[in-house]
């Protein structure tokens, strides 16, 4: 479902909208978590065995590895005909009230923690994560508007911004052969060559 919901639906729709893109040397925005540290994009099983293997977690880590891997590929495929691509963490924004309408509970959010954790400390040794500063809806949006709008970020594409910066993704999210591989997985899912 979080792959569907997260990235099929995205990469249809900009493979729809691609001719205008072009046209326009337009500029995509995904937005993306710091959640994908959470799993790479499993292509030979991204649907987890018809949910056999599935974890709620590991599903959620995985699309958002594919929205960063997404603008990847788009800035590798297009960014020599004038489309930018981006990727977007827009931080820990508090206020939504979209974990508490989500139904998990503390303890699958604890759950979902440690699994971040372990995975993180894998990769940089370090046995903490740093969610950075609390933010309002306003100030999540932010490096989304600049993504967007700001000629100097687009000028960075490929790229993901966090807080106000940009943040180097590990290489499973950023890689070449990842990025033909999610392309495949999407034109496989969508049914779009």
């Amino acid at each position: 479902m979080q792959l569907a919901s997260s990235f099929t639906g995205h990469f249809l729709l900009t493979r729809e909208l691609l001719p205008e893109l072009l046209a326009a040397h337009g500029t995509v925005v995904n937005v993306t978590s710091q959640a994908y540290e959470l799993s790479e994009v499993r292509f030979d099983d991204p649907n987890f065995s018809g949910g056999k293997t599935y974890n709620p977690w590991y599903a959620y880590g995985q699309a958002k590895t594919a929205n960063i891997l997404h603008a990847y590929a788009l800035s590798g495929r297009y960014k020599s005909q004038g489309l930018a691509a981006l990727a977007v963490h827009p931080g820990h924004v508090t206020g939504t009230h979209l974990v508490m309408n989500s139904g998990v509970t503390k303890d699958a959010f604890a759950e979902g923690y440690r699994l971040a954790v372990a995975r993180h400390e894998k990769f940089t040794g370090e046995n903490h994560i740093d969610m950075g500063p609390q933010k309002t809806v306003q100030q999540g949006v932010m490096d989304m508007l600049r993504a967007a709008l700001d000629p100097e970020v687009r000028k960075k594409a490929p790229a993901l911004l966090w807080d106000a910066g940009y943040n180097t993704p590990y290489n499973y999210a950023t890689g070449s052969t990842e990025c033909e591989k999610l392309w495949t997985l999407g034109e496989k899912l969508t049914g779009a060559h």
